[in-house]
């Protein structure tokens, strides 16, 4: 114990200590807000006449860390103790389950901004980005389906004739695009010719 922590227990200070009740009330938390917006209404009004406009407004979405200030801890100690408790990690999946849905449903709706949507579902939920930075070397053994290897030796081929020409490559972003067979397509050939 290093002498921050002794003097914060001389002080009266007690670490905040793990109780039963945090899965359940986690998931209550979450359940609290079954849609990514909240309606508003707007009542104009000229002269002789009002109109009463509902709208749809980005709604306050339940995170982790606003469980975590709720019930007094930092995430971080809800992390390690998730790594020791089944109920609560089981519980701590489950909201973020239930943040993917809010968030994805709302941005889908428009109810989020693209950018924010975006980046929390990175940030939050572990997503990837479409471009993908490598560093390192990826060797061909690697890549265990055969559209991979046949889209890395198409790049490959494609970069060096673009390279040798001085042009600019571009790497297409869909697979239809890039006229690779996906994995299926590659297992049906390989049935077919075994026969």
């Amino acid at each position: 114990m290093d002498t921050r922590q002794q003097k914060r227990i001389a002080a009266g200070y007690e670490p905040k200590l793990y109780r039963p009740e945090y899965p359940r009330q986690l998931m209550e938390y979450f359940s609290q807000r079954t849609l990514p917006y909240d309606v508003e209404t707007v009542l104009t009004t000229g002269k002789s006449w009002t109109r009463e406009e509902r709208r749809r407004i980005p709604a306050m979405m339940p995170t982790i860390a606003g469980f975590c200030a709720q019930i007094g801890i930092h995430r971080q100690r809800l992390y390690e103790w998730a790594e020791s408790i089944p109920e609560l990690a089981d519980a701590l999946a489950r909201a973020k389950e239930w943040m993917e849905h809010l968030l994805s449903n709302g941005a889908l709706m428009g109810i989020y901004d693209p950018k924010f949507a975006g980046l929390a579902a990175i940030n939050w939920l572990g997503w990837r980005s479409g471009s993908v930075e490598v560093s390192g070397e990826l060797t061909v053994q690697q890549l265990k389906d055969p559209g991979e290897l046949q889209l890395l030796r198409e790049i490959a081929q494609d970069y060096a004739q673009r390279r040798i020409q001085g042009k600019t490559i571009e790497i297409p972003s869909s697979t239809a695009e890039r006229n690779v067979p996906d994995s299926a397509q590659v297992k049906q050939r390989r049935h077919n010719t075994a026969r």
